[in-house]
């Protein structure tokens, strides 16, 4: 009621974007840059959530592991900045512009030779052969169903058509996501860069070598502009221990938030895959619109059909043949 008064706001729920406006205003002064992490600019950070660039296709040569070398900046940051600031999320990039749904995920279709480490010096589960492979087959999670370019025609660098992937999914991926409240206020929507790193970044990328993305469609964004998948099964939330002081400063005169982060956990949504956490966070709508994302085991024919009949098109899977 006080805050109603005091800022002259006639709704509860105008009074609560405001609280979440200023709460994120708070992060403000514990930002880091989406481009501090790589230092490499725009386009390289661009290239590299749509698949490409040397972090996705360089290999080793004479035995040196590039993406040790390439990568160092991403085990910089993780280990200096990612648990104390607020790492920015990269909205001006195409792939993450209008994320409605409050969800992303990358999918993945093949592995290089991942950062190995003095822990890891044995584990040869991601090991390419540098003389023979260009990149490993990666062991996938989810089938790929369908990829409509329309939905982010710069990473397809046309302005529309599709790839149909057949009834059962004929292209392996693997998928991974996360997603955040309708409240900026929250960490987890404060804080969503930080997840977004990890994911793209820290662990599949840096520390497991997985790379590149289905051709037509983005290998990390907005889970609107992915392909349509059977699965995501795997998913990260985050845990957050902060500290935050509420101050009226008389000289502005303006309520003003400060935060101070102690630490930022990753999590994997307690098992749950990332449709079931989504709808922890979301409204039934909003979970419909994501199931005709991530459509389900063996649903990849009656995605396709739907798709099709946008088009006009009707959509006759062929035969099932039986042995």
């Amino acid at each position: 009621g006080e805050l109603m008064t005091y800022y002259n706001l006639p709704y509860g729920n105008l009074v609560r974007a405001k609280v979440a406006s200023i709460c994120l205003k708070s992060y403000e002064a514990i930002n880091l840059p989406f481009d501090y992490i790589t230092q490499k600019g725009y386009f390289h950070d661009l290239e590299f959530f749509d698949g490409g660039g040397e972090l996705n296709y360089e290999h080793e040569i004479d035995h040196r592991n590039s993406l040790l070398r390439d990568g160092g900046r991403i085990k910089y940051v993780n280990e200096a900045f990612a648990s104390s600031r607020a790492i920015s999320f990269p909205s001006d990039m195409h792939q993450f512009r209008d994320c409605e749904l409050r969800a992303a995920m990358c999918c993945f279709v093949a592995a290089r030779q991942k950062a190995q480490t003095n822990d890891d010096t044995d584990d040869t589960s991601t090991q390419c052969n540098p003389q023979k492979d260009f990149a490993c087959d990666l062991d996938g999670n989810s089938k790929v169903c369908l990829v409509d370019f329309s939905k982010s025609p710069q990473s397809a660098h046309v302005r529309d058509g599709y790839s149909l992937y057949g009834p059962l999914g004929s292209q392996d991926a693997y998928c991974t996501g996360f997603a955040w409240r309708d409240d900026e206020g929250y960490a987890e929507a404060a804080l969503k860069g930080n997840t977004l790193f990890h994911v793209a970044m820290a662990e599949h990328v840096y520390s497991k070598g997985f790379v590149e993305e289905v051709p037509g469609a983005p290998m990390c964004g907005c889970v609107e502009k992915m392909p349509v998948v059977t699965e995501v099964p795997t998913c990260t939330d985050i845990d957050v221990t902060q500290q935050v002081t509420v101050r009226f400063d008389h000289i502005i005169d303006e309520i003003i938030a400060e935060v101070n982060v102690d630490s930022v956990t990753t999590n994997n949504c307690n098992g749950m895959s990332l449709s079931e956490h989504y709808a922890t966070l979301s409204t039934e709508g909003e979970q419909e619109a994501l199931g005709k994302i991530i459509v389900g085991n063996d649903r990849c024919t009656a995605a396709i059909g739907s798709f099709l009949e946008t088009k006009g098109l009707e959509y006759s899977p062929p035969a099932t043949t039986v042995a």
